[in-house]
């Protein structure tokens, strides 16, 4: 997911045409979302519902919500008033809220909802937007679409990681097993290694408790565990990446080629791009093939200059 917004706020900076003010805001607020669908992920992943949360809100505080059904949760524990009852607490409730609770939605209260799908709506509304303007090439609106689609492809992977524990029949007859062994083991033992049976026993305990713990751990990388997947400073480091990117215009390639202080043969050459572009076609292609780092064109070089 970092690869494709990543791609996306490329894409959408650099190739979607306008460098007015309006411009530029249409695409911060676009790559804002982009951002946001991250965040917003990682919320959703750790059955956070929260259209408010404190780092989310600033990107998505001016859009509808929609409410959209959690794939996180059981349908019926979504829709049934007795669940979202037991989600709210008396203290967040108002006189006015508490008549009309029958008919709560998904955006009144915490309650799930998911809002990355919520945020691919707008960002495809958004390509369309570039597409029916004619505001980028075609290649360009197909590397945005595609980025999105694959964000939430991972979105969908990540779901199904969450929704595929391990199976309970497994978990209980695994740790059946594990104890009677255990229990077990002791008598096995000390009739041949006495006192001795004690530090085995206790170091085979370690060993199996201990993968019986790391099955728990591993079961939901998307929590809050210190073994968990550090979700926040990926959320972080995205947002980091993209503010940096947006805080320049977008980079006008006359201004960094055609520059005195482009060499394009590096140290090996003193003639600067400005300089090079001046030269004659064959003079610039000999040059190239001089300072060539192919050891072939250099055997040919050497052999006409004798």
């Amino acid at each position: 997911m970092t690869v494709q917004v990543r791609s996306l706020t490329r894409s959408i900076w650099i190739g979607v045409k306008g460098r007015e003010s309006k411009d530029l805001v249409e695409k911060k607020s676009a790559i804002n979302l982009a951002v946001a669908f991250v965040t917003a992920t990682k919320h959703y992943l750790r059955e956070e519902y929260d259209y408010d949360s404190e780092d989310l809100v600033s990107l998505i505080g001016h859009l509808p919500r929609l409410s959209t059904p959690s794939s996180t949760l059981p349908l019926d524990a979504q829709t049934s008033n007795e669940n979202v009852t037991a989600l709210v607490t008396q203290s967040e409730m108002t006189p006015a809220r508490k008549k009309s609770l029958e008919k709560l939605m998904a955006y009144d209260f915490p309650v799930p909802t998911n809002i990355p799908i919520e945020l691919s709506h707008y960002l495809l509304a958004y390509i369309s937007y570039i597409q029916d303007n004619k505001l980028a090439e075609g290649f360009i609106v197909s590397s945005m679409s595609n980025s999105l689609n694959t964000m939430v492809d991972c979105l969908t992977s990540f779901e199904r990681i969450l929704r595929t524990p391990i199976p309970l029949a497994y978990s209980v007859h695994l740790h059946h097993c594990v104890w009677l062994y255990m229990l077990s083991l002791p008598y096995q033992l000390v009739q041949n290694l006495h006192w001795w049976s004690i530090l085995i026993v206790a170091l085979g305990s370690f060993c199996l408790l201990g993968i019986l713990s790391i099955g728990w751990e591993i079961e939901n990388p998307f929590g809050y565990d210190d073994n968990d997947l550090p979700l926040d400073d990926f959320c972080k480091v995205i947002r980091r990446e993209v503010a940096v990117i947006t805080s320049h215009p977008p980079p006008d390639p006359s201004t960094w080629i055609h520059s005195p202080k482009n060499h394009p043969f590096g140290s090996r050459c003193d003639i600067n791009a400005i300089e090079l572009g001046e030269k004659p076609v064959t003079e610039v292609c000999r040059l190239f093939q001089k300072y060539s780092d192919s050891p072939h064109t250099w055997v040919n070089i050497n052999v006409n200059n004798k």
